[in-house]
């Protein structure tokens, strides 16, 4: 299966370990894929498109992903929200 580009109102952000995270495509869905071989390694589905790039942190030598999701009215999203996702990594 072929995956076309898309618009993207989001934005990315690569970690440490070439896992490059994306969000704010009109299918509202935060993905993550392998910077070097752009495999598809996981993706979560939103209430609404992300609207920020995610942002990557660390707490006690753990490693998490946040992403935002407020849709992108203004982009013609139809759906809304006000919600943040956070992940931790492996």
């Amino acid at each position: 299966k072929v995956k076309i580009g898309t618009t993207s109102f989001g934005g990315t952000a690569l970690n440490g370990s070439n896992i490059l995270f994306f969000t704010g495509t009109e299918d509202s869905k935060a993905y993550a894929l392998d910077a070097k071989s752009g495999e598809e390694l996981w993706s979560y589905q939103m209430i609404a498109a992300g609207s920020s790039p995610p942002t990557i942190f660390e707490i006690n030598g753990k490693q998490f992903v946040s992403f935002l999701s407020t849709g992108g009215n203004y982009h013609n999203y139809k759906k809304s929200g006000s919600t943040i996702y956070t992940f931790g990594l492996n």
